[in-house]
């Protein structure tokens, strides 16, 4: 449910200063329009800088993952609970209104299982 509330993957990155893991949420978009419209409709996300990772069909594993990279990197050197709020509040937070059809699109369809 956290992709309906703004975050794709969640990765693992360990710190430069002290080598503990932290936890940085990843959104993936398709487009630089896509990722314009995410920070749009996820201002708390802008506010904490997630990272919003624009990948195309055209692009190779490595190419994405270099992406990747360099879209963590700037997160090895802040405080370890950057995150920590946000985090924690994707759970106490109301869907979007495409979440809630995406909610409500899942459950029918286990209904019918």
């Amino acid at each position: 449910m956290f992709d309906a509330k703004g975050v794709d993957i969640c990765a693992s990155i360990k710190r430069t200063d002290d080598r503990k893991v932290m936890t940085v949420p990843v959104q993936i978009k398709s487009s630089d329009g896509g990722r314009r419209s995410y920070y749009q409709s996820h201002p708390d996300a802008k506010e904490v800088r997630v990272p919003v990772l624009v990948v195309d069909d055209t692009m190779t594993a490595d190419q994405i993952r270099t992406e990747l990279y360099r879209a963590l990197k700037p997160f090895l050197s802040v405080p370890r609970d950057h995150f920590k709020s946000y985090l924690s509040g994707l759970g106490k937070r109301g869907l979007s209104a495409r979440g809630n059809q995406i909610k409500a699109h899942i459950k029918k369809t286990r209904q019918k299982s």
